[in-house]
């Protein structure tokens, strides 16, 4: 039944387990939407997608693959830290945010897909920037719960997104764009591309914009192998830069002049960057004298809060992975990332590798590691390389 590909309509060619990936994919957008206490709609949909997936479980196939055992054992390893907290019940929500993201994923490389399912997968999270654009302008708030800020995100029913992670929801968009701008001559998808970066802007959240640069000029550096008038483009982008750079304090005009400020050299090198430095530093030296056995299986879900100087999670989701599941985890953790990054290189898959690569940027600056967003885009890649052994 979920096998069949559909023969008629829009979605001609898609199985409707597909679909019911691709939704999925799409609903992480609206992991800061909550419907009761500690259920959000992304983990609503994935709970449903679970079920559906029950259905189909005569067409599982588990290979082996580094991927497949790597996103196994990282199942395995996410209880351990429970184990270790002198509260696990504190850790429960998290430890069930994680598991869900990871078991998607494994799903993702172990059901067969259509191609048309990886297209409507990749529509999906593109769909997904775009639509944040949208509800950015037309359901926009105010960062804050203990304060208010001039920093914007799109706020729904009370309900917002933290604003660095907010940027995380339009890094596979910006790939997307970026790569069919050169690659098909589609030169308008640049209009889109900036009406992305003013709403990126519009967060105040450096570490966003970071990750957003990253993933267009790396989906624009792997394009130019591909595509024709290299130099034309090379061209309009180097005069495209110049023009930027010449009306920067115009661009920033536009912004709440606190939001400005966050984007100007002074305050790039101090305030908060500083702090997650310090932050950084707090939670590596901890890990460095704790047990050896704290250092193989974690140290406990939101543990690096009792070690930071300001009582805050890392900011580093690399370095919050390690003080969190130890060794074990951070390898498995890792091991999943550079499967998949090593995946799309090899089966051409441009845009997820970008959007990979720019996540990777983001992560560096937060404590997601369990960011649903990523999550979905390395469920995409797995979907679109499963049979690729040894990977």
């Amino acid at each position: 039944m979920f096998e069949r590909e559909l023969g008629k309509g829009l979605f001609s060619g898609c199985t409707p387990l597909g679909i019911s990936f691709a939704l999925y994919l799409f609903s992480t957008a609206f992991d800061f939407l909550a419907i009761a206490p500690g259920v959000s709609f992304a983990r609503l949909t994935g709970i449903v997608l679970l079920i559906i997936s029950l259905l189909n479980a005569k067409s599982l196939y588990f290979g082996k693959s580094i991927a497949a055992g790597s996103l196994f054992a990282f199942m395995g390893v996410s209880i351990l830290p429970l184990m270790v907290m002198g509260d696990p019940v504190n850790g429960i929500n998290q430890f069930f945010s994680t598991e869900l993201s990871v078991l998607i994923t494994f799903l993702a490389l172990s059901f067969p897909f259509s191609e048309k399912d990886i297209e409507i997968g990749e529509i999906s999270l593109t769909a997904m920037g775009v639509v944040m654009c949208i509800l950015l302008f037309t359901s926009s708030g105010a960062v804050g719960t203990e304060w208010v800020s001039d920093r914007i995100v799109v706020n729904i029913a009370g309900s917002q997104q933290d604003p660095n992670e907010f940027c995380g929801y339009y890094l596979f968009a910006v790939s997307f764009f970026a790569y069919w701008a050169v690659k098909k001559n589609h030169w308008w998808n640049f209009i889109l591309i900036a009406v992305i970066f003013y709403c990126v802007l519009l967060t105040g959240s450096r570490g966003g914009l970071l990750a957003n640069a990253a993933a267009m000029f790396i989906a624009l550096a792997i394009s130019f192998r591909e595509a024709n008038y290299k130099m034309r483009w090379i061209v309009l982008l180097a005069v495209a830069t110049v023009f930027l750079i010449v009306n920067l304090n115009t661009v920033l005009a536009m912004l709440p002049s606190s939001v400005a400020q966050r984007f100007l050299d002074a305050s790039i090198t101090g305030g908060t960057a500083e702090f997650r430095t310090h932050a950084w530093d707090d939670v590596l030296g901890s890990f460095a004298s704790s047990d050896l056995l704290l250092q193989i299986i974690g140290h406990g879900y939101g543990a690096t809060t009792d070690v930071t100087f300001n009582g805050l999670v890392a900011h580093n989701s690399l370095i919050e992975v390690l003080y969190t599941f130890g060794f074990l985890g951070f390898v498995c953790y890792m091991a999943i990332i550079v499967s998949g990054i090593m995946r799309a290189m090899r089966s051409r898959k441009p845009v997820c590798l970008a959007s990979i690569l720019a996540f990777l940027v983001l992560l560096m600056t937060l404590s997601a590691y369990s960011f649903k967003p990523f999550w979905a885009v390395l469920a995409l890649c797995f979907m679109a390389t499963r049979g690729k052994e040894r990977l």
